[in-house]
């Protein structure tokens, strides 16, 4: 018999057998397992899931608005949405750290030893999120010349933080689409 294609359910389409197996505790690695390490894991796995949907939106909001003609009601509903949307993200982020401070500082301390050098400030995805908005790598490396982020990253996610840089923003599409040259009732027609 032939492999027959998977069965669509809720566990399939979510990846749920690939999504709860992949928080791997390194105290238990090292055969100390600090149970508390799980929580410290499945807080930070829930911020780069939801990194990853605001990097969607920003996407959909720079796409919508790299279009030669903007329709008021089609496409600035759809931007009023994602962005919004990124606002009500950010709302349940600051909430996880609510959640990440139940753990004594103490109980941290007995798992943090075996992240060695990892830590949030790596997150590729928060800086991709920092470069969309429009944070340029010099404003960022002010404070620590030459210690960018990018020196923390394998070669591929450099290409990926290094096409963040280099690729639209939504400050510099703001900037640009302000000086709006011709506005008819219906629809917004922006030259640059």
């Amino acid at each position: 018999m032939a492999d027959e294609p998977k069965k669509l359910t809720y566990e399939t389409y979510l990846g749920l057998d690939k999504l709860l197996k992949c928080q791997e505790l390194e105290s238990e690695k090292a055969g100390n397992r600090v149970a508390e390490e799980h929580l410290f894991i499945i807080v930070h796995q829930g911020f780069e899931i939801w990194f990853k949907q605001i990097l969607e939106d920003f996407k959909g909001v720079i796409d919508i608005l790299n279009e030669p003609r903007i329709s008021e009601q089609t496409h600035l509903s759809g931007i009023t949405t994602k962005l919004g949307r990124c606002i009500l993200i950010l709302k349940v982020v600051i909430q996880h750290f609510e959640i990440i401070e139940t753990m004594p500082p103490a109980v941290f301390l007995n798992f943090r030893k075996y992240l060695k050098s990892g830590s949030g400030f790596q997150s590729l995805q928060f800086r991709q999120i920092e470069n969309t908005l429009g944070l340029r790598p010099e404003t960022r490396e002010q404070d620590q010349p030459g210690k960018g982020y990018k020196n923390a990253l394998n070669k591929e996610q450099f290409k990926v933080a290094k096409a963040s840089e280099d690729g639209d923003t939504l400050f510099s599409i703001a900037e640009v689409k302000k000086h709006c040259r011709h506005i008819d009732t219906n629809c917004f027609e922006f030259k640059h």
